[in-house]
């Protein structure tokens, strides 16, 4: 190494590299931040996580050819609470073996459910991903249902009670 050569001898680091941190004022996080005081990060905007791209599809089935009877179905623009959804729909049918499901990452939103029926049973993996959907839905207007009927009942109570504190 040539004695010329300050960062191998020791000496002055910094003319060699003139922009270094040390030489840089302190900048305040505030001073990163966008108008809405976001960090700048490299992330796509919220609603492209929810919205599929031109010509893309919501589902996506794939046969599994290494276990038999078992199939993979990408559901893209989702997260886990769709995924978590269908699995415990899947896991109350009896001809179902195994039923899990994956995000691969929290900046893809695809969740991936793996679905396995019973090769005795005559239920394909497909014919029960849908029954697990309808199920879902079925459920969830139930849970609709009765959340409208509570609210309602609580707001025809207060109604019925009055202003409240005298107001």
């Amino acid at each position: 190494m040539p004695d010329s050569d300050p960062i191998h001898r020791g000496g002055d680091t910094t003319r060699k590299w003139p922009a270094h941190p040390s030489k840089t004022p302190f900048h305040n996080s505030a001073d990163m931040r966008g108008g809405q005081g976001q960090l700048h990060v490299d992330r796509p905007d919220r609603h492209e996580f929810w919205t599929l791209k031109p010509g893309e599809k919501k589902i996506e089935r794939k046969v599994d050819t290494r276990t038999a009877n078992t199939e993979e179905f990408i559901i893209r623009a989702e997260d886990h609470t769709m995924g978590n959804l269908i699995r415990e729909a899947l896991l109350k049918m009896p001809e179902v073996t195994f039923a899990a499901y994956k995000c691969p990452h929290p900046l893809d939103n695809r969740v991936i459910i793996r679905i396995q029926c019973n090769p005795d049973s005559d239920l394909k993996p497909v014919d029960a991903f849908r029954t697990a959907i309808d199920e879902s839905i079925k459920e969830l207007q139930t849970f609709l249902d009765r959340f409208r009927k509570s609210y309602n009942l609580t707001k025809m109570s207060q109604e019925a009670q009055g202003p409240v504190n005298g107001a």
